[in-house]
Parts: C-alpha cells; sequence; structure tokens
C-alpha cells in the first residue's frame, strides 16, 4: 500500500533547507538576481503587448490605415515568430552562456520595440513582430 509522505511533497515543492549558511547565501543570491531579471523582462513583455492594443485604439489603425483583422494578425505573427524562436534559443544556451545570451535578447527585443514606432504601413508591423517573438522565446513562458 502506498502512503502519502508530506515531507517528501513539501520538499518536492519548497526543496530542502540549506545545510550551511554557505550554500543559504547563496541561494537566497540566485533566487534574488533570477527572479527579478524573470520577473522584469516579463512585466516589459507585458508592457509591449498591451501596448501594442492601445495604440491600435489610439489611433495607429488610422495611421496606418489598417481594416479587418490586421490587428490580429499582428499578434498571430508574434505568436509564430515565438515559436519558431524557441527551439534555437533554447540550444543557442548550451554554446553561448546565459549570462551573455539572456542580455543580448533583451537589447535586440527593445532595438526591434523602439523601431517599431518608426513604421510606415502595417507589413513593417509584421515582419518587427515576427523577429520580436524570437528574443521573447528565450525568457517568456507561456
Amino acid at each position: 500500500m502506498l502512503r502519502w509522505n508530506v515531507g517528501g511533497c513539501l520538499d518536492l515543492v519548497v526543496g530542502k533547507k540549506p545545510s550551511t549558511a554557505q550554500e543559504r547565501t547563496l541561494l537566497a543570491k540566485i533566487d534574488w538576481f533570477i527572479l527579478s531579471y524573470c520577473c522584469l523582462m516579463y512585466f516589459s513583455n507585458y508592457l509591449d503587448r498591451s501596448n501594442v492594443a492601445n495604440a491600435y485604439v489610439s489611433g495607429m489603425r488610422e495611421d496606418l490605415q489598417m481594416f479587418g483583422t490586421q490587428f490580429n494578425k499582428i499578434n498571430t505573427i508574434f505568436t509564430c515568430g515565438y515559436i519558431v524562436g524557441m527551439i534555437p534559443n533554447n540550444l543557442m544556451l548550451q554554446i553561448v552562456a546565459p549570462r551573455i545570451w539572456f542580455p543580448c535578447m533583451q537589447i535586440i527585443w527593445g532595438v526591434l520595440t523602439f523601431s517599431t514606432s518608426a513604421v510606415k504601413n502595417v507589413e513593417q508591423i509584421y515582419v518587427i513582430r515576427f523577429f520580436q517573438g524570437g528574443p521573447c522565446a528565450e525568457y517568456l513562458f507561456r
């Protein structure tokens, strides 16, 4: 008969307590830096997504003469870029150190985000959003 081991489940979810003060300090530093980085990147991506929707309502539709389902295509193309970028990003982490790869992808994502302000037609947004999906795949988990 199987017995429910409450302590084992708790260890699985929370993890075992560090045995030394040095290990406890190291785990706190790792948790602090990795979690703060991931939260910041997720928040900036969320802002980018909501800003595209806000721009569409606030005049981008008229400025770029958008009609029909073009706004939905922008989001769909971003998702396609995200899917295409997942595997190469994870493979690159085997070659390039994450401390270099993650900031580089964030810089590329930022440059592409800023370049959205210079578009003249909706097709340019399609291209930018596709390529923006690739760098987002390295830190965004759906």
